[in-house]
């Protein structure tokens, strides 16, 4: 399932989907747990103008990349990717499993009544033994800066967010050491 507020998110990830979006966030939150990329297929959703990928390219073995936004898959950074998926419903399927499936500063922008179906998606595309990598949203902005649109910051807890995974993943790393300059905690989940 994919639907809410489709067509509004589409248009907002289409239309300045690069800098203006990215605030105060750190370009790779994850550079602590940089050896789990080391050789390994990896898929990222949501790559937005490439600063993950742009870190872990020289030490991976392959990269793919999923977004709800046409613009993004299309945009020449992600030039010499050939494994994309334009995501409509999260049914979507690569046809195979990766190492490492991760996204940054994606949570957020999920609403509610998508997220398990999101997790589900981002499971289902996970090797055994493989690694889910994501940050929880930062929950120290001002109130309007929250809601469940799918634009917006729709507020998870780090709780919320391992009792929705418990039952496929074991959480190895929940870092809030670098809490802030919008990044919640760091989740890093090997799947059952």
């Amino acid at each position: 399932m994919i639907s809410y507020n489709l067509e509004k998110r589409i248009e907002h990830w289409s239309d300045g989907w690069t800098a203006k979006n990215q605030g105060d966030s750190p370009p790779a939150p994850f550079i602590n747990y940089v050896q789990h990329y080391v050789g390994a297929n990896v898929l990222e959703i949501g790559p937005g103008e490439g600063r993950a990928h742009e870190t872990v390219r020289r030490v991976v073995s392959g990269y793919a990349i999923a977004d709800i936004s046409a613009d993004v898959l299309k945009a020449p950074v992600w030039a010499n990717i050939k494994d994309k998926v334009l995501i409509r419903t999260y049914e979507e399927d690569f046809g195979k499993q990766f190492d490492v499936v991760h996204f940054w500063y994606v949570l957020h922008h999920i609403p509610r009544c998508e997220v398990w179906d999101f997790f589900l998606f981002a499971i289902r595309h996970l090797k055994t033994n493989g690694h889910l990598m994501f940050n929880t949203p930062y929950l120290g902005f001002a109130g309007g800066a929250y809601s469940d649109n799918g634009v917006l910051t729709t507020r998870y807890s780090p709780g919320e967010i391992l009792n929705l995974l418990e039952l496929h993943l074991d959480c190895i790393v929940l870092d809030g050491t670098n809490i802030g300059k919008s990044n919640g905690h760091i989740y890093v989940g090997r799947k059952r």
